[in-house]
């Protein structure tokens, strides 16, 4: 499910104002444009930021729940080499469940669960 071209809230802040804006890094390597808010397909709850990976040329889903907005910079507690190698999304469709699954593995993998 998608956020785009409508407002989604999650405990009273939106996340619609973040498509287009640029994602930085931990170390504040940019990384790309925010594409898209991607939901659960149960709750609707916003869980991944769908980024437009400018180094690799490609879309990565990375986890809302790492991502900052402070002084009007986004940021993510990852880094720019774990985003990179992150599993790649073939365009903004609904991730199946197929999909899902490989991204939670990763970024599990990351925060070391």
């Amino acid at each position: 499910m998608h956020a785009t071209g409508r407002e989604v809230t999650v405990m009273s802040q939106s996340v619609f104002h973040l498509l287009g804006r640029t994602l930085h890094a931990a170390q504040r390597d940019r990384i790309g444009a925010v594409r898209d808010v991607l939901t659960d397909a149960d709750n609707g709850v916003p869980e991944w930021l769908l980024v437009d990976v400018t180094s690799v040329r490609g879309l990565r889903a990375v986890p809302l729940a790492g991502v900052r907005n402070k002084d009007g910079s986004l940021s993510t507690t990852f880094t720019a080499n774990e985003i990179q190698r992150s599993p790649p999304i073939a365009d903004v469709a609904p991730l199946g469940l197929e999909s899902e699954r490989r991204l939670l593995r990763y970024w599990d993998l990351i925060r070391g669960r």
